[in-house]
């Protein structure tokens, strides 16, 4: 059978942990220990006790985990959940577009290389994400150029902004340009916080609205940047994946269709095309929590777009499920299998291995 891959999953290397205990004070990033009653919204904050954090340069505090940091708890875990590859790609929180050009440049070469040791570590079983500092474009480049050619990583994760500027900017056309060339998968992840836009932030306060509607919107109004801004039009060799099923696009591509045809604004960007020759050249992960919904998603863009993702280890994520994707009985055999690994392996460059 195909390998279990999952193409959505987070992590922080240790080997970046190590870098920032020798020499990340210089650059903004610390740890440290939490101070005594700190209040924990986490629902395993007893877990969490004694636990070292890191702080970024735009004051970012996340807690370090086993599940983040421990790459043999990890795969201890994922193992148990029949999944045979992670592409691990850093958590969100630690992405730090704010930090000054210099800071993201040290902290992206700290990451990959602490990647590329994890890769060296576990050959068949993960498969990194760059990281690259998008606030400058021209250096995000150079490091995915070193990251592929040097490191051997195949994909690359990036937010769904920079700093509230959406992804159709043209001084990210750097970025895409190297992406395209070396042939990586972009993984695009909702911005942590998300909602950007002026009054959103405090009407999604409440109820973890800000993850529960802001993360799909994020994601969403990252697609529809990319295909309406002329991203996808100017590089048409690049390959993108969408976190989150796509967010709302699946679902309203009718929509997005329909004013592409009738509405000259839609076309200002550059995308002159058929809007669907757009849409169809991306990628989608399972990240829905329903299955009659995931299967809608196959049934619209077609079982060879989408790849298994879990959102590991977020409360959020859901990596238990390759059983439900396997019983469903509105997959084919074949469907089930390209999304679970094929579809992955052949993106990053992977072949078949064994599975569960």
């Amino acid at each position: 059978m195909t390998a279990v891959v999952d193409i959505h999953n987070h992590a922080i290397p240790v080997g970046f942990i190590d870098r920032v205990r020798d020499e990340g004070p210089r650059y903004g990033y610390t740890l440290s220990k939490p101070g005594p009653g700190k209040e924990r919204a986490a629902k395993d904050a007893w877990q969490l006790e004694g636990l070292e954090e890191l702080t970024t340069p735009d004051g970012a505090v996340t807690d370090l985990r086993p599940r983040r940091i421990d790459e043999t708890v990890r795969q201890e875990e994922l193992l148990a959940s029949s999944i045979d590859m992670c592409c691990e790609s850093l958590t969100p929180k630690v992405m730090a577009y704010s930090a000054e050009e210099a800071q993201a440049v040290w902290a992206a070469r700290a990451i990959n290389d602490g990647f590329a040791e994890n890769m060296a570590a576990w050959p068949e079983r993960v498969s990194p994400a760059a990281h690259v500092p998008l606030q400058a474009p021209v250096a995000a480049a150079n490091e995915l150029e070193r990251a592929v050619g040097e490191l051997g990583l195949r994909c690359v994760q990036i937010a769904s902004n920079v700093n509230g500027k959406n992804l159709d900017e043209p001084e990210l056309d750097p970025f895409w340009a190297a992406a395209e060339g070396l042939g990586v998968l972009v993984l695009v992840h909702p911005a942590t916080g998300s909602a950007h836009a002026p009054g959103m932030k405090s009407r999604l306060g409440k109820y973890h609205l800000i993850n529960l509607i802001g993360n799909p919107l994020e994601t969403s109004i990252a697609l529809a940047s990319v295909i309406f801004g002329g991203v996808l039009h100017r590089f048409p060799r690049l390959v993108m994946c969408f976190a989150h099923a796509g967010g709302c696009a699946p679902w309203i591509r009718g929509r997005w269709r329909h004013g592409h045809e009738v509405r000259k604004e839609t076309r200002a960007g550059g995308a002159v095309d058929p809007f669907d020759e757009y849409f169809s050249r991306v990628y989608f992960d399972t990240i829905i929590h329903d299955e009659q919904a995931l299967q809608f998603l196959v049934q619209t863009v077609g079982a060879d777009k989408v790849l298994f993702g879990t959102d590991y280890a977020a409360d959020m994520g859901d990596w238990r499920h390759v059983a439900v994707l396997r019983g469903s009985s509105g997959l084919s055999d074949e469907d089930k299998a390209n999304i679970l690994g094929g579809n992955a392996l052949r993106l990053l460059g992977g072949g078949s291995k064994p599975s569960h």
